[in-house]
């Protein structure tokens, strides 16, 4: 066995280290808000698809594009306020 390999083994973990110090420096990617006011409001969404026809009522100040997305077939949820 050669000492290459324990050099070559010693300095790998630090650029390991150095790229997850970047990916830390970017941040979480921010998720869209769809509507924004002051107080709780009721929602109605139904998936507009006819086989589907799944239906949930939420109760929230914010809209995320994940409430808005049907949890059965991924498709975009119509939205009723109550």
């Amino acid at each position: 066995m050669s000492l290459d390999k324990w050099v070559n083994s010693k300095q790998k973990p630090i650029k390991k280290q150095e790229k997850n110090q970047k990916s830390e420096e970017v941040g979480p990617s921010e998720t869209k808000v769809i509507k924004q006011s002051g107080k709780l409001k009721k929602y109605l969404l139904k998936c507009p698809k006819s086989k589907c026809n799944y239906q949930k009522t939420i109760l929230k100040t914010l809209l995320s594009e994940r409430d808005i997305i049907c949890s059965r077939c991924k498709s975009k949820m119509k939205i009723e306020e109550l």
